[in-house]
Formats: C-alpha cells, structure tokens, sequence
C-alpha cells in the first residue's frame, strides 16, 4: 500500500455485518483509503443475501467516510 511517507506492506480489510452483527460480506483490497469501497461492499451483500434465499434487500446503510 502506498502511504504518505512511502510503501507499507498491507492491506485495507472491509467488513458488513448485519443488525446482529453476523459477518455477511468482507474484502481485502491494496487500496490506502476506502473510498471506492461502498459500492462494491454494498453489491457483494446484495448477491451473498440473494446467494442465501434472503429477499427484501439491503435497508439501513451505516458507513464512515473512509
């Protein structure tokens, strides 16, 4: 991962969980911020919800600013 003062060897580890903190959706990526990683997590819920028969769709989204 590339840092302000030059590379680290690292990784930026994403995680959803739902209101009862059960782990649905996770990712590693080399990105140093976590920018571009909403969406993504937010579809990898969608299709692992849709891959374990749970209709209704994802409701409330909380989310830090990376």
């Amino acid at each position: 991962m590339k840092t302000a003062s030059g590379w680290l060897q690292g990784f930026n580890a994403q995680a959803a969980v739902n209101a009862n903190q059960v782990v649905v959706a996770c990712a590693v990526t080399q990105d140093r911020n976590d920018v571009a990683q909403l969406l993504p997590m937010m579809a990898a819920v969608a299709a692992n919800a849709i891959a374990a028969g749970i209709g209704g769709g994802i409701g409330t989204v909380l989310a830090d600013a990376g």
